[in-house]
């Protein structure tokens, strides 16, 4: 958090208008089911007293558990990018309508907080920022199971960040684990 507080106030010295944050967070809820997401809203909760914030997260429509519902009490607004589980497996779609989204809100900063395996390909997506990155736990080791890495009952050894043959066959299990559950929760 002092790294951000030092970007922010390198910025906030300038004469000019407050500061506007973006904040990228995939799997933003309210009430927090983890700590990822009660650190990212406690940190925009604090920036939007000085600043213009405002969170943009994915809306997963269809099968929404109790755990994907953001609370209508909110700080500050939130702008989502809504997304079915098929649809979810189509970045290119939802990420340009993130990238819409990020445009039309014209940042100065964008602050990254969880975002799975995703993460890079949003952080990509949203060249041109300013950006400031935060990870969580293993966020991007699994892309099956929230950096778990664990497959049939032991250590799983494929690495998608290190070779196109692992990077298929992770892809592919995630595709056969969000068919395997009826819900589909992206997990």
């Amino acid at each position: 958090r002092r790294k951000i507080g030092r970007v922010i106030a390198s910025f906030s010295e300038m004469e000019r208008p407050p500061l506007k944050i973006a904040i990228a967070d995939l799997l933003f809820r309210w009430p927090p089911t983890g700590g990822a997401i009660a650190d990212i809203y406690e940190i925009a909760r604090h920036l939007c007293q000085d600043f213009q914030v405002c969170m943009f997260t994915l809306d997963y429509k269809e099968n929404q558990a109790d755990w994907q519902k953001i609370s209508e009490s909110s700080p500050f607004p939130i702008q989502t990018i809504p997304v079915t589980p098929f649809s979810y497996l189509r970045k290119s779609l939802w990420l340009r309508e993130f990238r819409k989204k990020i445009d039309r809100f014209n940042p100065d900063l964008i602050l990254f907080g969880d975002g799975w395996h995703n993460k890079a390909h949003l952080f990509h997506a949203l060249h041109g920022y300013k950006r400031v990155l935060r990870f969580y736990a293993h966020e991007t080791l699994c892309l099956r199971n929230h950096g778990m890495h664990y497959l049939k009952g032991q250590i799983c050894l494929r690495n998608h960040l290190q070779n196109y043959l692992d990077f298929f066959l992770c892809n592919s299990c995630m595709v056969a684990n969000l068919l395997r559950h009826q819900n589909a929760r992206f997990t």
